[in-house]
């Protein structure tokens, strides 16, 4: 090969020539995210901060009185600790969840999905709070669950996204690691204290306003 050739070989070619312009110029652009307001960021952040704790707060609050909600049910634990079941299927879907919808998000948009997601999680308190019956009871919890899990791990990509260097992720990360277990944390005793009233507050009315 002639030395002119190989010349030619060596130069980009115009598309690579485009990407990379683009890329260059994708980086000081105002609308990258790396870029954005440090206000704007943590408004972010705080909103999903939010919501992973009410997210937490709702897969744990029927722990507390799932021997009332098993009453309610006619469920017995006689043969088998059924009454443990509306926690089961919340966190089960929960892993689930994320696996499938977060390579949805990154394909759809992550805002969109993110509030269209939000939506639904509050529509499927509805169903939990009046639940005729155990099965309505579980299904409604599995499919929270699975958006619930879907929710909170969006939380700690926000970070990733917004912040270029892991020194700067090290205090959204750390505050999603606290609401993250705080939620579950505080949801039992939450289901305590609304449990002398009436155990569905502990999925409905006492998380609605946080919403």
């Amino acid at each position: 090969m002639s030395e002119t050739a190989q010349s030619h070989s060596l130069e980009p070619s115009p598309i690579e020539t485009s990407l990379k312009a683009a890329e260059k110029s994708w980086e000081n652009h105002p609308a990258n995210p790396y870029n954005w307001p440090e206000k704007k960021k943590w408004a972010i952040i705080l909103v999903a901060a939010a919501v992973t704790l009410l997210v937490g707060l709702n897969a744990a609050a029927t722990t507390t009185p799932s021997i009332v909600i098993a009453e309610r049910f006619h469920v017995s634990d006689v043969e088998f600790p059924h009454s443990y079941w509306p926690v089961t299927v919340w966190t089960t879907a929960a892993a689930f969840g994320p696996m499938v919808g977060l390579p949805l998000l990154e394909n759809f948009g992550i805002r969109e999905g993110y509030l269209a997601l939000f939506a639904v999680f509050i529509l499927m308190v509805i169903p939990q709070a009046v639940a005729p019956n155990f099965a309505t009871l579980l299904v409604s919890r599995a499919i929270a669950g699975a958006i619930g899990g879907i929710l909170q791990n969006t939380m700690e990509q926000f970070s990733g996204d917004m912040w270029r260097t892991d020194k700067e992720r090290n205090l959204p990360v750390t505050l999603y690691t606290y609401v993250y277990v705080a939620g579950v944390t505080l949801g039992p005793v939450l289901g305590a204290v609304v449990d002398d009233l009436y155990w569905r507050w502990s999925v409905s009315r006492a998380k609605l306003p946080l919403a």
